[in-house]
């Protein structure tokens, strides 16, 4: 457990369902995939990943992409 406290981690709260629920919807992705958008979107962070429907979402929300996928 102190290996696991010493991790640069930032608790950022319950999240927002609602956030998550509509970029579901909006974008046709699982809530899964919706998560990891909502917290880009919520932290204005890059995304990273390998799906190209989660990429093209991020890129809808004006969120950067990295990976192979990333923004040409």
């Amino acid at each position: 457990m102190d290996r696991f406290n010493q991790l640069p981690l930032r608790h950022l709260g319950p999240g927002d369902d609602h956030a998550v629920l509509t970029l579901a919807r909006v974008h046709q992705l699982s809530a899964y995939d919706a998560a990891y958008l909502a917290l880009a979107v919520a932290e204005s962070a890059a995304l990273a990943t390998l799906d190209r429907k989660l990429a093209a979402a991020a890129r809808r929300e004006t969120i950067a992409v990295l990976g192979p996928l990333a923004d040409p």
